[in-house]
């Protein structure tokens, strides 16, 4: 067994028969459960043969940008297959091989997800700073012919691949690959940490350019493929100051982990509340010692504002976007940010005169695994936070449970 999903197709029997080395003496067992039902045994790691590593140098490659001292986990650069079947991660394909293609045709190891950036062979090698980067992209005729479903990404770094090289990368898309389930695009990230010269943060103008190609090309591909297949990130509407589309033009959100169509799902989510059973009290029912403080970052206060806009208005909550100091640039979404600017943030926000006893709403999203990206443990922040005088809670941040969480204060 190369990986776990080896090992789960050699478990997906009925009462598998397992044999053990255990300190030298072989065991031979049998595991009593049906067939397609966990057989109860689990790894340390996904992958028993070693992680295949990336060897592009994209320039905008976030790994690049992070500065010294964080976990050693996150300078860790992959571009397997696996993972990419896996957690979703977006592999380039260059280290992709016949064997490769063999096993997922065999084994079904579907869905996939790949990063496409341009469809130009030069381009492509160009962004990758990788000769193989160019000729990749060619495993996706015999994938999507074998039936594997394929999500694609562009990240859209200005003067490079968007303008008319982005309307080239979809053609080519409608034209060679329209099996594709779906494309995201996604702006650049440039942090302070950036040490190269050819990416920059999208200006106005060319957000708003991008986002009209995109939507141009949903019609394109509605009319020839019956579904829009390319989705623009919710940066894209923020920036540019425009309503989020409705949830039916998201076609099912197959790019939700990416950042296309959260917003939207947080606003339903929030509107979907029933008035009759939540009641929302008047804002003099909310005691001052108790206000409600939504921690968020930069992008992420754009959605909140517009998901609690009455709350808001009433008064029963306030919003604390966090500037994202460690990694600067236009790093605004709230999944980067760290222990430690949120700590000043708080510590300038409870120093305020006149401002009463908070409970801040942390999102779980800063600590996934229990430590911030900066290497503080949630129950060092939460305890910091406390030692303020403030209260804190953390929470899965969506649409319903903050709303809940709100008004349950009033």
């Amino acid at each position: 067994m190369r990986d776990v999903i080896g090992y789960q197709l050699l478990v997906d029997v009925a009462d598998p028969v397992v044999e053990i080395d255990r300190r030298g003496e072989r065991l031979t067992l049998k595991i009593p459960k049906g067939e397609g039902e966990p057989a109860g045994i689990r790894f340390e790691e996904a992958l028993f043969d070693g992680t295949t590593h990336c060897n592009n140098k994209c320039e905008f490659c976030f790994i690049y940008q992070l500065p010294e001292g964080l976990r050693s986990s996150l300078y860790e650069k992959d571009d397997d297959f696996r993972l990419s079947f896996l957690y979703g991660n977006f592999t380039t394909l260059t280290r992709f091989s016949e064997g490769d293609l063999r096993r997922v045709l065999e084994e079904r190891i579907s869905p996939l997800y790949v990063s496409i950036h341009a469809a130009d062979p030069e381009l492509r090698g160009h962004i990758l700073r990788n000769p193989k980067g160019g000729r990749s992209l060619r495993w996706l005729e015999p994938l999507l012919a074998g039936g594997i479903e394929i999500h694609g990404q562009i990240v859209l770094c200005p003067g490079l691949n968007d303008g008319d090289e982005l309307d080239k990368t979809l053609a080519v898309i409608e034209s060679d690959w329209p099996e594709m389930a779906s494309v995201g695009v996604v702006p650049v990230g440039v942090g302070r940490n950036y040490s190269g010269d050819e990416l920059r943060p999208a200006s106005a103008v060319e957000m708003r350019d991008a986002l009209d190609r995109i939507i141009r090309w949903q019609e394109v591909f509605s009319r020839t493929l019956g579904r829009r297949l390319v989705f623009a990130a919710d940066e894209f509407y923020l920036a540019c100051g425009r309503d989020f589309p409705v949830a039916e033009e998201y076609d099912s959100f197959p790019q939700y982990e990416n950042g296309i169509g959260m917003a939207r799902w947080l606003i339903d989510e929030a509107a979907a509340m029933n008035p009759d059973t939540h009641a929302i009290g008047e804002p003099s029912t909310l005691s001052s010692d108790h206000t409600p403080v939504v921690v968020t970052g930069e992008m992420g206060a754009g959605v909140l504002k517009l998901a609690l806009a009455e709350e808001l208005a009433r008064g029963l909550v306030e919003m604390m976007p966090v500037r994202n100091e460690f990694f600067g640039g236009n790093v605004g979404v709230t999944g980067l940010l760290t222990g430690k600017d949120i700590l000043a943030a708080v510590s300038t926000w409870t120093g305020v005169s006149g401002r009463g006893r908070a409970t801040f709403l942390l999102p779980r999203s800063i600590a996934p695994s229990g430590t911030t990206i900066d290497g503080m443990p949630l129950e060092s922040l939460t305890g910091e936070i406390e030692s303020l005088g403030a209260s804190v809670d953390v929470l899965e941040i969506n649409g319903a449970v903050l709303r809940e969480r709100v008004i349950s204060s009033g």
